[in-house]
Protein backbone atom coordinates (compact mmCIF):
# COMPACT_ATOMS: atom_id res chain seq x y z
CA UNK A 1 0.00 0.00 0.00
CA UNK A 2 1.51 3.46 -0.52
CA UNK A 3 0.45 6.46 0.91
CA UNK A 4 -1.69 7.89 -1.81
CA UNK A 5 -3.82 4.66 -1.79
CA UNK A 6 -4.63 4.98 1.89
CA UNK A 7 -5.51 8.41 1.77
CA UNK A 8 -7.71 7.35 -0.74
CA UNK A 9 -9.13 4.96 0.57
CA UNK A 10 -9.88 7.23 4.07
CA UNK A 11 -11.54 9.78 1.61
CA UNK A 12 -13.79 7.46 -0.26
CA UNK A 13 -15.10 5.91 3.05
CA UNK A 14 -15.52 9.84 4.64
CA UNK A 15 -13.44 8.92 7.72
CA UNK A 16 -10.28 11.10 6.45
CA UNK A 17 -9.52 13.17 9.58
CA UNK A 18 -5.67 13.41 10.34
CA UNK A 19 -5.64 15.38 13.30
CA UNK A 20 -1.73 14.92 15.17
CA UNK A 21 0.94 13.28 14.52
CA UNK A 22 2.52 10.43 15.97
CA UNK A 23 6.68 8.63 15.74
CA UNK A 24 6.62 5.66 14.64
CA UNK A 25 9.31 2.73 14.64
CA UNK A 26 11.35 4.10 11.74
CA UNK A 27 11.11 7.34 13.32
CA UNK A 28 8.52 8.76 10.35
CA UNK A 29 6.10 11.35 11.43
CA UNK A 30 2.35 10.14 10.50
CA UNK A 31 -0.60 11.78 11.14
CA UNK A 32 -3.24 10.06 13.08
CA UNK A 33 -6.86 9.20 11.89
CA UNK A 34 -8.88 9.11 14.97
CA UNK A 35 -12.50 7.17 13.89
CA UNK A 36 -14.75 5.14 16.21
CA UNK A 37 -12.40 5.48 19.17
CA UNK A 38 -9.25 3.78 16.62
CA UNK A 39 -6.39 5.26 15.50
CA UNK A 40 -5.62 4.54 11.73
CA UNK A 41 -2.52 5.90 10.38
CA UNK A 42 0.16 4.93 7.63
CA UNK A 43 3.51 3.29 8.81
CA UNK A 44 6.82 2.35 7.30
CA UNK A 45 5.90 3.33 3.94
CA UNK A 46 3.73 0.24 2.69
CA UNK A 47 1.27 -0.80 5.16
CA UNK A 48 -1.69 0.88 7.74
CA UNK A 49 -1.60 0.15 11.44
CA UNK A 50 -5.22 0.52 13.18
CA UNK A 51 -4.97 0.83 17.15
CA UNK A 52 -7.86 0.50 19.11
CA UNK A 53 -10.56 -2.24 20.39
CA UNK A 54 -11.33 -3.75 17.29
CA UNK A 55 -14.07 -6.17 17.96
CA UNK A 56 -13.69 -9.95 17.85
CA UNK A 57 -16.56 -10.10 16.01
CA UNK A 58 -15.07 -8.04 13.02
CA UNK A 59 -11.99 -9.54 13.13
CA UNK A 60 -13.74 -13.11 12.57
CA UNK A 61 -15.87 -12.16 9.95
CA UNK A 62 -12.98 -10.89 8.10
CA UNK A 63 -10.69 -13.82 8.86
CA UNK A 64 -14.10 -16.24 7.55
CA UNK A 65 -15.10 -14.20 4.57
CA UNK A 66 -11.61 -13.74 3.11
CA UNK A 67 -9.34 -17.30 3.03
CA UNK A 68 -5.95 -16.96 2.35
CA UNK A 69 -5.82 -13.52 3.63
CA UNK A 70 -4.97 -12.19 -0.02
CA UNK A 71 -5.20 -8.54 1.30
CA UNK A 72 -3.19 -8.66 4.00
CA UNK A 73 -5.28 -7.87 6.93
CA UNK A 74 -3.01 -9.47 9.74
CA UNK A 75 -3.18 -9.87 13.77
CA UNK A 76 -0.59 -7.27 15.21
CA UNK A 77 1.55 -7.64 11.97
CA UNK A 78 1.52 -11.42 12.51
CA UNK A 79 1.46 -14.34 10.43
CA UNK A 80 -1.36 -14.15 7.22
CA UNK A 81 -3.07 -17.30 8.72
CA UNK A 82 -3.27 -16.44 12.19
CA UNK A 83 -6.58 -17.03 13.87
CA UNK A 84 -7.75 -13.35 15.61
CA UNK A 85 -9.51 -15.46 18.35
CA UNK A 86 -6.19 -16.26 19.36
CA UNK A 87 -5.17 -12.88 19.67
CA UNK A 88 -8.29 -11.37 21.54
CA UNK A 89 -8.77 -9.53 24.99
CA UNK A 90 -11.14 -7.86 26.39
CA UNK A 91 -11.43 -5.27 29.67
CA UNK A 92 -11.26 -7.73 32.62
CA UNK A 93 -8.38 -9.80 31.10
CA UNK A 94 -6.18 -6.04 30.55
CA UNK A 95 -7.02 -5.16 33.79
CA UNK A 96 -5.50 -8.03 35.40
CA UNK A 97 -2.42 -8.08 33.53
CA UNK A 98 -1.76 -4.45 34.27
CA UNK A 99 -2.41 -5.13 37.36
CA UNK A 100 -0.05 -8.49 38.01
CA UNK A 101 3.05 -6.04 36.32
CA UNK A 102 2.12 -3.44 38.68
CA UNK A 103 2.52 -6.00 41.58
CA UNK A 104 5.68 -7.68 40.21
CA UNK A 105 7.87 -5.38 38.51
CA UNK A 106 6.72 -1.73 40.21
CA UNK A 107 5.98 -3.04 43.76
CA UNK A 108 7.93 -6.19 44.31
CA UNK A 109 4.55 -7.76 45.78
CA UNK A 110 4.59 -10.55 43.99
CA UNK A 111 7.76 -12.92 42.96
CA UNK A 112 8.17 -13.68 39.15
CA UNK A 113 6.89 -17.25 38.95
CA UNK A 114 3.55 -15.74 40.74
CA UNK A 115 3.48 -13.57 38.23
CA UNK A 116 3.25 -15.92 35.27
CA UNK A 117 0.84 -18.59 37.35
CA UNK A 118 -1.23 -15.27 38.17
CA UNK A 119 -1.21 -14.29 34.10
CA UNK A 120 -1.54 -17.84 32.86
CA UNK A 121 -4.85 -17.61 35.16
CA UNK A 122 -6.09 -14.81 33.43
CA UNK A 123 -5.59 -16.06 30.13
CA UNK A 124 -7.29 -19.28 31.04
CA UNK A 125 -10.28 -17.40 32.89
CA UNK A 126 -10.62 -15.26 29.32
CA UNK A 127 -10.49 -18.26 27.08
CA UNK A 128 -13.84 -20.15 29.44
CA UNK A 129 -15.53 -17.20 28.10
CA UNK A 130 -17.64 -18.13 26.09
CA UNK A 131 -18.93 -15.86 22.88
CA UNK A 132 -17.45 -12.46 21.05
CA UNK A 133 -19.15 -10.00 23.51
CA UNK A 134 -16.78 -7.66 24.93
CA UNK A 135 -14.10 -8.92 23.02
CA UNK A 136 -11.24 -7.41 20.60
CA UNK A 137 -8.11 -6.92 19.35
CA UNK A 138 -5.72 -4.33 20.32
CA UNK A 139 -4.08 -3.78 16.81
CA UNK A 140 -4.35 -4.49 12.56
CA UNK A 141 -2.04 -4.38 10.44
CA UNK A 142 -3.12 -4.28 6.55
CA UNK A 143 -0.94 -4.01 3.77
CA UNK A 144 -3.43 -3.37 0.79
CA UNK A 145 -5.64 -0.59 0.09
CA UNK A 146 -8.74 -3.70 -0.56
CA UNK A 147 -8.18 -5.07 3.24
CA UNK A 148 -8.28 -1.73 4.60
CA UNK A 149 -11.44 -0.83 2.38
CA UNK A 150 -12.73 -4.32 3.95
CA UNK A 151 -11.78 -3.58 7.52
CA UNK A 152 -13.57 -0.33 7.16
CA UNK A 153 -16.81 -1.44 5.38
CA UNK A 154 -16.89 -4.50 7.38
CA UNK A 155 -16.66 -2.24 10.78
CA UNK A 156 -19.15 -0.30 9.40
CA UNK A 157 -21.83 -2.96 9.07
CA UNK A 158 -20.98 -4.22 12.50
CA UNK A 159 -22.14 -0.43 13.85
CA UNK A 160 -25.11 -0.59 11.66
CA UNK A 161 -26.15 -4.17 13.26
CA UNK A 162 -25.41 -3.13 16.45
CA UNK A 163 -28.09 0.29 16.10
CA UNK A 164 -30.75 -2.03 14.51
CA UNK A 165 -29.95 -0.71 10.76
CA UNK A 166 -29.76 -2.78 7.69
CA UNK A 167 -25.98 -3.42 6.83
CA UNK A 168 -25.45 -1.28 3.43
CA UNK A 169 -21.42 -0.71 3.16
CA UNK A 170 -19.96 -3.81 2.41
CA UNK A 171 -22.51 -4.04 -0.46
CA UNK A 172 -20.81 -0.84 -1.58
CA UNK A 173 -17.38 -2.64 -1.95
CA UNK A 174 -17.27 -2.37 -5.86
CA UNK A 175 -18.27 0.85 -6.09
CA UNK A 176 -15.97 2.29 -3.30
CA UNK A 177 -12.95 0.77 -5.08
CA UNK A 178 -13.78 1.91 -8.36
CA UNK A 179 -14.06 5.61 -6.61
CA UNK A 180 -10.66 4.83 -4.99
CA UNK A 181 -9.11 3.66 -8.54
CA UNK A 182 -10.07 6.74 -10.31
CA UNK A 183 -8.69 8.87 -7.40
CA UNK A 184 -5.27 6.94 -8.40
CA UNK A 185 -5.19 7.06 -12.02
CA UNK A 186 -6.11 11.07 -11.49
CA UNK A 187 -3.15 11.70 -9.02
CA UNK A 188 -0.48 9.14 -11.40
CA UNK A 189 -2.08 10.67 -14.39
CA UNK A 190 -0.27 7.27 -16.56
CA UNK A 191 -1.04 8.65 -19.97
CA UNK A 192 2.74 9.75 -20.13
CA UNK A 193 4.70 7.69 -22.39
CA UNK A 194 8.26 7.20 -22.64
CA UNK A 195 9.06 8.95 -25.14
CA UNK A 196 7.19 12.04 -23.65
CA UNK A 197 8.99 11.67 -20.51
CA UNK A 198 12.22 11.78 -21.46
CA UNK A 199 11.63 14.86 -23.26
CA UNK A 200 12.06 16.29 -19.79
CA UNK A 201 14.84 14.52 -18.49
CA UNK A 202 17.66 16.77 -18.50
CA UNK A 203 20.56 14.19 -18.32
CA UNK A 204 19.47 11.45 -20.74
CA UNK A 205 17.15 13.33 -23.06
CA UNK A 206 19.88 13.69 -25.80
CA UNK A 207 21.60 9.88 -25.41
CA UNK A 208 17.83 8.45 -25.49
CA UNK A 209 17.00 10.42 -28.35
CA UNK A 210 20.31 9.67 -30.07
CA UNK A 211 19.38 5.89 -29.33
CA UNK A 212 15.77 6.59 -31.53
CA UNK A 213 17.92 7.97 -34.28
CA UNK A 214 20.29 4.82 -34.21
CA UNK A 215 17.62 2.12 -33.67
CA UNK A 216 15.32 3.84 -36.96
CA UNK A 217 18.54 3.23 -39.59
CA UNK A 218 18.43 -0.53 -39.56
CA UNK A 219 15.55 -2.98 -40.22
CA UNK A 220 16.27 -4.55 -37.27
CA UNK A 221 16.47 -1.45 -35.13
CA UNK A 222 13.20 -0.62 -36.76
CA UNK A 223 11.72 -3.77 -35.90
CA UNK A 224 12.93 -3.87 -32.25
CA UNK A 225 11.47 -0.18 -31.83
CA UNK A 226 7.90 -1.20 -32.87
CA UNK A 227 7.80 -4.26 -30.64
CA UNK A 228 8.86 -2.07 -27.45
CA UNK A 229 6.31 0.44 -28.36
CA UNK A 230 3.15 -2.56 -28.24
CA UNK A 231 5.06 -3.93 -25.26
CA UNK A 232 5.05 -0.71 -23.51
CA UNK A 233 1.33 -0.42 -24.30
CA UNK A 234 0.48 -3.94 -22.83
CA UNK A 235 2.25 -2.99 -20.01
CA UNK A 236 0.32 0.48 -19.39
CA UNK A 237 -2.73 0.66 -21.49
CA UNK A 238 -3.43 3.73 -20.39
CA UNK A 239 -1.11 4.89 -23.35
CA UNK A 240 -2.32 2.75 -25.90
CA UNK A 241 -4.66 5.33 -27.76
CA UNK A 242 -6.34 2.76 -30.14
CA UNK A 243 -8.30 0.83 -26.92
CA UNK A 244 -11.70 1.06 -25.76
CA UNK A 245 -11.56 0.90 -21.80
CA UNK A 246 -14.25 -1.02 -20.21
CA UNK A 247 -16.33 0.94 -17.39
CA UNK A 248 -13.85 1.21 -14.28
CA UNK A 249 -16.63 0.02 -11.80
CA UNK A 250 -16.65 -3.35 -14.42
CA UNK A 251 -12.38 -3.43 -15.09
CA UNK A 252 -11.61 -2.64 -10.95
CA UNK A 253 -13.41 -6.33 -10.62
CA UNK A 254 -10.90 -8.09 -12.83
CA UNK A 255 -7.96 -6.31 -12.08
CA UNK A 256 -6.20 -4.32 -9.01
CA UNK A 257 -4.71 -1.23 -9.24
CA UNK A 258 -2.02 0.04 -7.15
CA UNK A 259 0.18 3.16 -7.13
CA UNK A 260 1.74 6.42 -6.51
CA UNK A 261 2.55 9.89 -7.34
CA UNK A 262 5.36 11.38 -6.12
CA UNK A 263 7.87 14.32 -6.58
CA UNK A 264 11.78 13.63 -6.91
CA UNK A 265 13.38 16.30 -4.72
CA UNK A 266 16.99 15.16 -3.81
CA UNK A 267 20.44 16.57 -4.26
CA UNK A 268 20.25 14.59 -8.06
CA UNK A 269 17.35 16.84 -9.05
CA UNK A 270 13.73 17.70 -8.91
CA UNK A 271 11.33 16.66 -10.60
CA UNK A 272 7.10 16.37 -10.24
CA UNK A 273 4.98 13.79 -11.34
CA UNK A 274 6.73 10.87 -10.43
CA UNK A 275 4.90 7.77 -9.81
CA UNK A 276 4.47 4.28 -10.95
CA UNK A 277 1.75 1.97 -11.51
CA UNK A 278 1.20 -1.85 -11.27
CA UNK A 279 -1.95 -3.33 -12.46
CA UNK A 280 -2.74 -6.99 -11.38
CA UNK A 281 -3.95 -10.18 -11.85
CA UNK A 282 -5.88 -10.95 -8.69
CA UNK A 283 -6.17 -14.49 -9.30
CA UNK A 284 -2.06 -15.22 -9.64
CA UNK A 285 -0.56 -11.99 -8.75
CA UNK A 286 0.84 -11.27 -11.98
CA UNK A 287 1.73 -8.20 -12.85
CA UNK A 288 2.56 -4.92 -14.97
CA UNK A 289 4.29 -2.42 -13.59
CA UNK A 290 4.80 1.30 -15.31
CA UNK A 291 7.30 3.78 -13.53
CA UNK A 292 8.83 7.49 -14.17
CA UNK A 293 10.89 8.91 -11.71
CA UNK A 294 13.46 11.66 -11.94
CA UNK A 295 15.26 11.32 -15.71
CA UNK A 296 14.50 7.42 -16.78
CA UNK A 297 11.05 4.99 -17.01
CA UNK A 298 10.38 1.26 -16.25
CA UNK A 299 7.97 -0.82 -18.51
CA UNK A 300 7.48 -4.27 -16.44
CA UNK A 301 5.80 -7.62 -17.00
CA UNK A 302 6.23 -10.32 -14.39
CA UNK A 303 4.54 -14.06 -15.67
CA UNK A 304 4.15 -16.95 -13.34
CA UNK A 305 5.37 -19.89 -15.45
CA UNK A 306 3.19 -22.96 -16.08
CA UNK A 307 2.61 -24.66 -12.64
CA UNK A 308 5.54 -23.47 -11.03
CA UNK A 309 4.32 -21.55 -8.05
CA UNK A 310 7.33 -19.11 -7.85
CA UNK A 311 8.92 -19.52 -10.61
CA UNK A 312 8.07 -16.65 -13.20
CA UNK A 313 9.47 -14.95 -15.89
CA UNK A 314 10.03 -11.22 -16.54
CA UNK A 315 10.77 -8.82 -19.10
CA UNK A 316 11.57 -5.04 -18.33
CA UNK A 317 12.43 -1.95 -20.49
CA UNK A 318 13.52 0.56 -18.69
CA UNK A 319 16.08 3.37 -18.96
CA UNK A 320 19.71 3.20 -16.86
CA UNK A 321 22.25 5.51 -16.08
CA UNK A 322 23.59 4.28 -12.58
CA UNK A 323 26.01 1.30 -13.66
CA UNK A 324 29.66 2.50 -13.47
CA UNK A 325 30.07 0.39 -16.68
CA UNK A 326 29.19 2.73 -19.43
CA UNK A 327 28.04 -0.53 -21.82
CA UNK A 328 25.13 -1.04 -19.31
CA UNK A 329 23.68 2.36 -19.59
CA UNK A 330 20.93 3.37 -21.73
CA UNK A 331 17.86 2.18 -23.00
CA UNK A 332 17.86 -1.63 -21.60
CA UNK A 333 15.53 -4.60 -22.45
CA UNK A 334 16.46 -6.89 -19.38
CA UNK A 335 14.72 -11.00 -19.76
CA UNK A 336 14.70 -12.99 -16.44
CA UNK A 337 13.57 -16.37 -16.66
CA UNK A 338 14.10 -17.93 -13.14
CA UNK A 339 13.00 -21.59 -14.60
CA UNK A 340 15.88 -21.78 -16.56
CA UNK A 341 17.42 -19.98 -14.28
CA UNK A 342 18.80 -17.01 -17.04
CA UNK A 343 19.17 -13.27 -17.04
CA UNK A 344 19.99 -11.42 -20.59
CA UNK A 345 20.23 -7.58 -20.87
CA UNK A 346 20.13 -5.71 -24.41
CA UNK A 347 21.04 -2.37 -24.52
CA UNK A 348 18.92 -0.40 -27.28
CA UNK A 349 21.17 2.54 -27.08
CA UNK A 350 24.51 0.88 -27.65
CA UNK A 351 23.41 -2.63 -29.67
CA UNK A 352 25.44 -4.48 -26.73
CA UNK A 353 23.72 -7.59 -25.11
CA UNK A 354 25.30 -9.12 -21.69
CA UNK A 355 24.52 -12.59 -19.82
CA UNK A 356 23.84 -12.41 -16.38
CA UNK A 357 27.06 -10.90 -14.81
CA UNK A 358 29.41 -11.30 -17.49
CA UNK A 359 30.81 -8.48 -20.05
CA UNK A 360 28.55 -6.87 -22.43
CA UNK A 361 29.37 -7.59 -26.34
CA UNK A 362 28.29 -6.57 -29.52
CA UNK A 363 24.72 -8.29 -30.36
CA UNK A 364 25.02 -10.69 -33.45
CA UNK A 365 21.82 -10.44 -35.62
CA UNK A 366 20.61 -13.81 -34.58
CA UNK A 367 20.63 -12.44 -30.69
CA UNK A 368 18.69 -9.30 -31.43
CA UNK A 369 16.12 -11.44 -33.60
CA UNK A 370 16.39 -13.82 -29.88
CA UNK A 371 15.37 -10.01 -28.54
CA UNK A 372 12.60 -9.51 -30.31
CA UNK A 373 10.76 -12.76 -29.91
CA UNK A 374 11.23 -12.50 -26.44
CA UNK A 375 9.30 -8.88 -26.77
CA UNK A 376 6.69 -10.54 -28.49
CA UNK A 377 6.07 -13.20 -25.89
CA UNK A 378 6.37 -10.62 -23.02
CA UNK A 379 3.99 -8.47 -25.07
CA UNK A 380 1.36 -11.49 -25.25
CA UNK A 381 1.76 -11.77 -21.29
CA UNK A 382 1.18 -8.35 -20.62
CA UNK A 383 -1.81 -7.93 -22.66
CA UNK A 384 -3.34 -11.06 -21.08
CA UNK A 385 -2.38 -9.48 -17.16
CA UNK A 386 -3.98 -6.07 -18.30
CA UNK A 387 -4.98 -5.10 -22.00
CA UNK A 388 -7.56 -8.02 -21.68
CA UNK A 389 -9.12 -7.56 -18.21
CA UNK A 390 -9.77 -4.14 -19.06
CA UNK A 391 -10.37 -3.27 -22.82
CA UNK A 392 -14.37 -2.99 -23.52
CA UNK A 393 -16.04 -6.73 -23.75
CA UNK A 394 -18.56 -7.43 -26.35
CA UNK A 395 -22.38 -7.44 -25.19
CA UNK A 396 -24.24 -10.18 -27.31
CA UNK A 397 -28.49 -9.24 -27.40
CA UNK A 398 -30.83 -12.13 -27.50
CA UNK A 399 -33.59 -11.91 -29.50
CA UNK A 400 -36.82 -13.47 -28.14
CA UNK A 401 -39.17 -14.52 -30.90
CA UNK A 402 -42.79 -14.28 -30.04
Amino acid sequence: MTKLEFEEVLKATDIYNPVEATEEQHGSAEDIHWWNNMAIFFSHSDYTIVKGKIPLEVANTIYEKYPDNQFGITTDGGNIDWDPADFATDDKLEKELLDYEEQCFDYHIISDQEYEEKCQKAEKDFANRKGVDGKYLKSYQIDTKEGLLIFITEMKDYLLRKNGLPETEVEQFDDLIAKVNIRLLRKINPTISAYDWMQGADRNKDRYNESLERNGKTEIGRLLRKVVSNFDKAVNPFIDNTLEFDDINNYSKRVRLYGDSYTYDSDDGYRKDCGFLKIENPENLDYTLYRRDLDSFEFEVSYTIGNYEWKCYSLSHYYNSSSENELDNGEIIAIHNELEDKEIYYNLSNGTIRYSYNDSTPATLEEQIFIYEEILKATRYAEEIAKERMKKRATTKVKNDQ
